[in-house]
């Protein structure tokens, strides 16, 4: 075993019931004999899942275990989204899913994410294209409602609960975002992933492509998901239409690319509002008042732009952990002043966004 794989049986002692419990379950259901399987941990990405590669000596698979914050409903979102998904040959086949949603074991890809350098290669923009046109296209009820709109909400009451603080002039802008939501006939509701950023398209070394982590699989506007993809992988405008022709299977139209920067508009809001909210993660009410002083001061200065750092595919992690997402740049414990330029960059930029709509 290397250093950092471990048997079954002392992995498993790890966690508590009931979920050592589900874990166990799901290893029995899956393996002819669980304590022959070694397990190495591997890194999540953005997730906040716990992600372990299982190998049993025939086969390689992926443990993936939701968080308890979790509810119910979402963990049975992201199981039901991702085996749609594996039906349509566009994620990784699942051999278990927990029926308390909790405990998922599916295939191990052998690849690696994307990344922004990707997004200059026509053949992998189409294949991303392919990708989300499959998805979109699933005609079957998707029985889970969780839009970006709701998760906004969502994210702004928990933060009143931490007491997070937002610049003035956020509310406007937020009204604005509720406001400008599309109400369409029903042609562009479709299955959506909902959290395209690059770090959940895996490339195998053949070149296909497929999708994973899906807590935030939802029935929403096509152009959300794809607003969200160009957005974060900092296209210019001449790869967003080559990406767009191949996913619409034509040129593009004035509404089409003016719904595609719509798309790019919202994401850029709904990364701001969670962003924001974890600028200062365990916040006290009797501190309010200056840290609201400190990003109302923050914001109103010239501060780095969105687009810089989506070009150079450089993310701030939200929650300072052990690496950043652009090549393992570690970055200091605490650091919350990046997060805070980060969060109100993209709010800038949602507020400043040119009419022109010309973002390259």
């Amino acid at each position: 075993m290397s250093a950092q794989s471990e048997s079954y049986s002392k992995f498993i002692s790890k966690f508590d019931t009931p979920l050592r419990e589900f874990i166990d379950r799901g290893f029995k259901s899956t393996f002819t004999d669980p304590k022959r399987v070694i397990i190495h941990p591997l890194e999540g990405g953005f997730s906040s899942a716990q992600l372990y590669k299982i190998e049993d000596g025939k086969e390689t698979c992926v443990l993936r275990v939701l968080p308890d914050k979790f509810n119910i409903v979402r963990r049975q979102a992201e199981h039901e989204g991702h085996k749609i998904a594996a039906s349509l040959g566009v994620a990784p086949k699942v051999l278990y899913a927990g029926p308390e949603g909790q405990v998922m074991i599916m295939a191990f890809i052998e690849g690696r994410a994307l990344n922004v350098h990707d997004m200059t290669n026509p053949q992998i923009l189409k294949g991303c294209a392919q990708v989300l046109k499959k998805i979109h296209g699933y005609k079957l009820p998707f029985p889970f409602q969780r839009t970006q709109v709701d998760r906004t909400k969502d994210h702004i009451e928990k933060a009143k609960k931490k007491f997070a603080v937002y610049p003035k002039g956020y509310d406007a802008l937020y009204k604005h975002y509720l406001e400008d939501e599309r109400k369409e006939d029903g042609k562009d509701l479709v299955f959506n992933h909902g959290d395209l950023n690059l770090t959940n398209f895996i490339l195998t070394p053949k070149g296909d492509l497929y999708l994973i982590d899906w807590p935030n699989a939802s029935m929403d506007h096509r152009f959300l998901d794809l607003g969200a993809f160009v957005l974060w992988s900092g296209m210019n405008n001449e790869s967003a239409e080559v990406f767009l022709q191949e996913y619409l299977g034509k040129r593009p139209d004035a509404e089409a690319l003016s719904n595609l920067v719509w798309g790019q508009k919202r994401a850029a809001f709904y990364v701001a509002t969670l962003w924001l909210r974890f600028v200062d993660k365990d916040a006290y009410e009797w501190t309010k008042e200056a840290r609201q002083k400190e990003i109302d001061q923050r914001f109103s200065e010239k501060l780095r732009p969105m687009r810089d750092y989506l070009q150079k595919g450089e993310v701030v992690p939200i929650i300072s952990p052990k690496k950043t997402m652009q090549n393992g740049v570690a970055l200091p414990k605490g650091d919350r002043q990046k997060r805070m330029d980060y969060g109100l960059a993209f709010l800038k930029a949602y507020k400043d966004w040119p009419k022109s709509d010309n973002q390259n």
